[in-house]
């Protein structure tokens, strides 16, 4: 477990540095396939993998060997700790492609794309979204049927981590053409899976209910406001009164009551919103104890 921190580490502190200085001194991407400390993408993803092929055999969640309930969830928490970190490592590659693929092509000032360079960032991207899926489909499989109960899964706090990175990375896979191409028509039932078992540990604390609500904001105005910009060519097309209920059947009919409201600043994206501000994907709120 120490080498998979010393890995979170490195993805931390390569990609997510935040302080002013740093977003002045590193140009986007700079660093992330040709970092000067030897930490780029590739060199990560292969300390990533190298832990996970050093498991023993009986702490590896394919291995086809009988486990007690104790191995079988230690077994289910080291992938789950594994497909996080992945997460974190190929979401900056995901959310520059957004970026990119959301310019109009020839754009003043733009420098020209490289295909290939294109191609790589989509097959992070669609790694990333994958993986993500992966995440659902553990927590989803693995959880206790008995509401209040964990399972074989990990604390349900870092559940709800998370679930939350993950259903970003699916919102961030409705926007991408190309990596919707690549996971085809699988999203909306990862979505669900996602949801319903949130809603499950909104048991456990109730601010997993404002986690719900944004995340319900977010799959359905994110897109929403994106299609507005490029049916419009960059131009504003804003609904006079705009509804933060989705029309997603899930929530058909559902409205926040005043200790669920959904995280500060998400529910005025209506009257806000910018396409290159990727923190929705990028970061998890803060008003959160997660």
């Amino acid at each position: 477990m120490l080498k998979l921190h010393e890995v979170l580490h490195d993805v931390l502190f390569s990609f997510y540095r935040t302080s002013e200085k740093d977003k002045a001194a590193i140009e986007p991407m700079a660093n992330y396939f040709d970092g000067s400390s030897g930490l780029t993408v590739y060199a990560i993803d292969r300390k990533l993998d190298d832990w996970a092929d050093a498991l023993p055999h009986g702490l590896r969640l394919d291995d086809r060997a009988t486990k007690d309930s104790m191995q079988h969830r230690q077994a289910v928490i080291l992938r789950q700790r594994y497909l996080h970190i992945q997460i974190l490592l190929l979401r900056p590659a995901l959310s520059h492609l957004l970026t990119i693929e959301f310019k109009q092509p020839g754009a003043t000032g733009e420098p020209r794309l490289s295909p290939l360079f294109h191609r790589i960032l989509v097959q992070c991207g669609t790694a990333c979204v994958r993986a993500a899926q992966e995440a659902i489909q553990l927590i989803y499989t693995e959880k206790s049927p008995h509401v209040g109960e964990v399972g074989s899964v990990d604390a349900w706090w870092y559940n709800v981590l998370f679930l939350y990175s993950s259903a970003t990375c699916l919102v961030a896979a409705r926007l991408a053409k190309s990596v919707q191409a690549e996971i085809g028509d699988t999203i909306l039932e990862s979505w669900r899976k996602c949801m319903a078992t949130l809603q499950e540990y909104s048991t456990f604390d109730s601010s997993v209910r404002k986690l719900i609500a944004t995340l319900s904001i977010l799959f359905d105005t994110i897109p929403r406001q994106y299609g507005r910009l490029e049916s419009t060519s960059a131009t504003f097309d804003l609904d006079p009164n705009p509804s933060i209920v989705p029309p997603d059947p899930f929530f058909a009919g559902s409205s926040w009551p005043s200790d669920q409201m959904p995280i500060a600043g998400v529910d005025d994206f209506d009257f806000g919103f910018d396409p290159d501000d990727l923190s929705w994907l990028m970061t998890v709120p803060l008003e959160s104890s997660y």
